[in-house]
């Protein structure tokens, strides 16, 4: 039989991801490492670290239900009222982006992606400051200490 898991946690777990996703998006060192390098760094649970500029996207937008904004989120408690404020800008800027080529290098020296990856880090950085959950700073921690 599955094992039964509670809501507390399913938001929790999408919280982490959520949280990893702002990661990639304001890092460019991270960003270069899984667009361009195609490190074989290990991350949770020995994964190997994997993605590309079309998995970022899917992965915030698709993967975190983010296509239609942040209100179910805070409705559903995922996320509080000064989170998705917070997230507005950068959410804005990445929806509205077309990157100019599919070469990740012409993207991370594009002025718009790098307008995205500034804002972005704002969200990181106020997420770091505001976060209180031992889970999510701990992930948060080991982002920056690895990757940072």
């Amino acid at each position: 039989m599955p094992e039964q898991v509670s809501e507390e946690e399913l938001n929790q777990r999408w919280r982490l991801t959520w949280i990893e996703s702002i990661f990639e998006f304001s890092n460019i060192k991270f960003q270069r490492i899984l667009w361009i390098d195609g490190s074989m760094e290990q991350w949770q649970n020995d994964q190997e670290l994997r993605s590309d500029f079309y998995d970022c996207y899917a992965d915030y937008f698709d993967g975190q239900w983010l296509n239609k904004g942040y209100s179910i989120h805070v409705k559903e408690g995922r996320v509080s009222q000064k989170e998705a404020e917070s997230a507005k800008e950068f959410h804005e800027l990445a929806d509205a982006y077309q990157a100019p080529s599919d070469d990740p290098e012409i993207i991370l020296k594009d002025l718009e992606w790098i307008k995205i990856t500034k804002s972005a880090k704002k969200l990181w950085d106020y997420l770091k400051e505001t976060t209180t959950s031992q889970r999510e700073i701990k992930m948060m921690n080991r982002l920056d200490r690895n990757f940072g």
